[in-house]
């Protein structure tokens, strides 16, 4: 009697098609999540843009509300009398200084000084506030160009103080050239350090810098960095 010869690949395409049916189902995971990995990477760039692009139109209108200030004091035509009788005869002192200090409370400035026609600064609050080689060029640049400067983050020594300087050239109505010029400083931490830091949304992770580009460098201009 003879036996049929066993055919051990009978069970082939059973096995094949397992294969081919683990493959797919393989292919289309992986293909899913980097689809899934493509739409949250594209909507994180997205989201970041947009943060991105918020932070710039709110620190362009922090810089700007700055400067509109400035404009105000330089053409204040009240003021600039009394300007005029301290830098030139020493007189009205007190009412500048009262001026300075309203000033310092109302738009939260930290240090006010006011300079004459030979760049040199003659009154000041408060009364130990120094004076830096920094302020003196940022007092020169503004006077010449007879508009106000806002300068850079600038840390002082050797207490470490990180401020902002706006300088304001003081425009009398009889002359075409300043009578002299206001020194402001601005803390940062007071407005400027929180809403580089404020986050729209909740993040563990999100952190905000402040930069500057100098030629093919970039400067870093958060607190731990400010020269």
């Amino acid at each position: 009697m003879k036996t049929k010869a066993r055919q051990p690949f009978r069970s082939l395409p059973a096995v094949v098609v397992g294969l081919a049916v683990i493959a797919v189902t393989g292919l289309a995971g992986y293909l899913y999540s980097a689809a899934e990995k493509r739409s949250f990477h594209t909507e994180t760039s997205n989201q970041l843009t947009a943060i991105a692009d918020m932070k710039v139109r709110e620190l362009v209108a922090w810089r700007e509300e700055r400067l509109g200030d400035a404009k105000v004091i330089q053409f204040n035509p009240f003021t600039h009398r009394a300007v005029r009788e301290t830098l030139d005869n020493g007189r009205d002192r007190g009412d500048i200084e009262k001026w300075m200090g309203l000033l310092m409370e109302a738009y939260q400035y930290t240090a006010a000084s006011l300079w004459d026609r030979d760049y040199r600064r003659r009154v000041w609050l408060p009364a130990d506030d120094p004076a830096r080689d920094a302020q003196h060029e940022l007092i020169i640049q503004a006077m010449r160009a007879k508009t106000p400067v806002l300068g850079d983050l600038h840390r002082d020594e050797p207490t470490g103080a990180v401020h902002i300087a706006l300088a304001i050239p003081l425009m009398g109505s009889s002359s075409s050239e300043p009578i002299g010029a206001l020194l402001l400083k601005i803390d940062p931490e007071r407005f400027l350090y929180p809403l580089i830091q404020s986050w729209p949304t909740p993040s563990r992770s999100a952190e905000t810098l402040l930069v500057r580009r100098e030629g093919n460098d970039v400067v870093f201009l958060d607190r731990k960095s400010v020269v």
